[in-house]
């Protein structure tokens, strides 16, 4: 499972969801870098076991210079829809957390895109960072 470490920011207040936002910019003009899903579910020689919480580690790239980059990740996932860019130059226009009842949401609504998990928190990431780099086939 992803375990953040202690000293990251837990997004459980209005506070802490607004000031993410703020020094983030909101997302604008930022990009989803990274995302790993982690379904928590495991094989090995003595069968399948299926877990029923899963967990996303998501980086956003984009932002200002005093916080270029950030790193989420989203607990016990309750759902999660992607969609692709539409052309080679598509920036996040502007993203919003909300405090659910059950939770938060991560929400993009230009794209439609949209997380939603049980808790979330993060940290940001220095300037320089070296992050894994995936090159298409």
């Amino acid at each position: 499972m992803i375990a953040p470490p202690s000293a990251w920011h837990n997004l459980d207040s209005k506070q802490q969801v607004d000031e993410l936002l703020r020094r983030f910019r909101g997302f604008h003009d930022a990009l989803l870098r990274e995302l790993k899903l982690q379904s928590g579910s495991w094989c090995d020689e003595s069968g399948m076991c299926f877990a029923s919480r899963s967990h996303a580690r998501c980086v956003f790239q984009g932002g200002p210079p005093d916080l270029p980059c950030i790193e989420l990740v989203f607990l016990d996932l309750l759902g999660l829809h992607l969609c692709p860019r539409q052309s080679d130059f598509d920036p996040i226009d502007e993203a919003c957390i909300s405090l659910t009842a059950d939770g938060l949401l991560w929400n993009e609504p230009q794209s439609g895109a949209w997380i939603r998990a049980r808790a979330a928190c993060g940290e940001p990431l220095p300037a320089g960072v070296v992050l894994e780099t995936a090159t298409p086939p």
